[in-house]
């Protein structure tokens, strides 16, 4: 997974995540991922992304509640 901080042209914090096909994968074997954006980048907020995938939205809706 690729992983990169910046900004954008008018000053607001970008966050960029690059997913390989082996992430995908990962993703639809329920094996979601996990960024903290602070140890990225010291000047954002504690905040952790979790990416993971699913067949439908209905699915990843009942699924989510595992996640948190």
């Amino acid at each position: 997974m690729i992983k990169a901080t910046g900004g954008t042209k008018d000053g607001v914090p970008l966050l960029l995540l690059g997913l390989s096909r082996e992430n995908t994968r990962r993703l639809h074997d329920n094996q979601p991922i996990r960024v903290r954006v602070d140890h990225l980048d010291p000047r954002l907020p504690p905040l952790e992304i979790v990416l993971f995938a699913g067949e439908t939205e209905e699915e990843m809706m009942a699924d989510q509640l595992g996640l948190l």
